[in-house]
């Protein structure tokens, strides 16, 4: 039906981002000439915090815990 992309970076404080009609992909979902998908369509999706310890907004990379760092792996925090 859609497709999405973001940037987990992008996620507000809430955990909660929502994404209107306006911001999907395909553009036919957009456009909707069949009126088949709601004008004021959203889709939300809710996340859940991986670690309790690690603040990832206010944590340097040095300082994550080793459960983040086993999960982002090393190569990727080099």
């Amino acid at each position: 039906m859609f497709r999405l992309m973001f940037n987990t970076a992008f996620i507000p404080p809430d955990n909660c981002l929502e994404l209107s009609k306006m911001e999907l992909s395909p553009e036919d979902i957009r456009k909707d000439k069949d009126k088949k998908i709601k004008k004021d369509f959203k889709i939300r999706l809710y996340f859940k915090d991986f670690c309790k310890m690690c603040k990832p907004e206010s944590t340097e990379v040095e300082d994550l815990c080793p459960a983040c760092v086993a999960e982002m792996g090393q190569e990727t925090i080099n």
